[in-house]
């Protein structure tokens, strides 16, 4: 007897990745990229103070598990860089430790107090204030 070939479609399903919701509130305020609600208080405060603030694009390289990587701190304030972090591991405090220049971290200790501002003179929905 004569065997039959017998030839199955297998129907390959993609998946779509869902896409992962943020915890942060990205937006453009005023041309600048931010990532993150302390960011866009940040500004806030710092433009109501009367500081000038860039958002930094230069990158700084540093070494991490024998890697070479390349880091933007966030901002320029009056000519200082700064940093906003929430969360730190091992890899952020390598590049704190290749960074060449005098560098401000603000913390959540020292967010609060500026978010507690912004959202007194802004309203708690200030992230509304990101452009369309």
């Amino acid at each position: 007897m004569a065997r039959t070939k017998h030839v199955y479609k297998i129907k390959v399903r993609r998946h779509r990745r869902k896409k992962k919701k943020s915890r942060f509130k990205k937006g453009v305020y005023k041309g600048m990229k931010l990532d993150s609600g302390w960011e866009l208080a940040f500004v806030l405060w710092c433009q109501d103070n009367g500081k000038t603030i860039i958002r930094n694009t230069q990158k700084f390289p540093y070494i991490y598990k024998g890697r070479r990587y390349n880091w933007i701190p966030d901002f320029l304030v009056d000519g200082k860089w700064v940093e906003i972090k929430g969360r730190e591991n091992a890899k952020t405090f390598a590049k704190y430790n290749h960074f060449q220049h005098t560098l401000t971290i603000l913390r959540r200790a020292e967010i609060l107090p500026i978010l507690k501002y912004v959202e007194t003179k802004y309203g708690k929905d200030f992230h509304r204030l990101y452009e369309k």
